[in-house]
């Protein structure tokens, strides 16, 4: 029997002439640079044949992660019950590829006065989708050797720059991003090396120096 027109009077998992649960934005692919906060989005609706708008109800929501299983705030997540799932801070490579989808539950208002049990929508799923990384793009370095070639005891400056850089390796002690330095004293041919490096890679430089031999 039908009560209310809806909704059987006995606990049933489906309903009965009942509305459809169904999304109206769907989660898609996200991605963002290491650091920064992405966000998934999916909306559902439930709706009765005809298009009429299930009022009585309330629709939940729960973001899952692929091989983790349902996800709860903390950490670096939040809105993990929401139609929103944040992840902030992005970390390469971890989050690189990471599966997530929601789910979504319609749940009517209990029946009335006299009745008995709670119709209930089968929930439903969205895709799985996923958030990225992107990386930026490895630096520039430069480095030059004035003058060169030197004399046998003399001295050389070493000039060098970088852009996009995050930090800044060399085999003669120098860690400034940019600079200049002065090397005296100099006996034998040598090979200065910057290596500068930021989350998207590296770039190496070298600059030889010739020693011109002593008389």
């Amino acid at each position: 029997m039908i009560n209310q027109g809806f909704y059987r009077g006995i606990p049933t998992g489906l309903d009965l002439n009942g509305p459809v649960l169904s999304f109206i934005q769907t989660p898609s692919g996200i991605s963002g640079n290491v650091g920064s906060t992405v966000q998934l989005v999916g909306v559902a609706t439930a709706l009765f044949p005809g298009g009429i708008g299930a009022t009585t109800g309330s629709i939940s929501y729960r973001w899952y992660e692929q091989g983790v299983g349902a996800l709860s705030d903390g950490g670096r997540l939040s809105g993990t019950a929401t139609t929103t799932l944040t992840l902030t801070n992005l970390q390469s490579p971890g989050d690189n590829g990471r599966q997530f989808f929601l789910e979504a539950r319609y749940t009517p208002s209990a029946y009335g006065s006299g009745k008995i049990g709670r119709a209930l929508n089968e929930p439903v799923y969205s895709n799985v989708v996923g958030a990225g990384v992107q990386l930026p793009p490895a630096p520039t370095a430069f480095i030059t050797a004035s003058p060169n070639p030197v004399s046998y005891n003399g001295s050389v400056t070493l000039t060098w720059s970088t852009s996009g850089a995050t930090n800044l390796t060399s085999n003669f002690g120098t860690t400034q991003l940019n600079g200049t330095t002065t090397i005296s004293n100099l006996t034998s041919t040598n090979t200065y090396s910057i290596t500068a490096s930021n989350q998207g890679g590296s770039t190496t430089r070298n600059v030889t120096v010739q020693v011109v031999d002593p008389p």
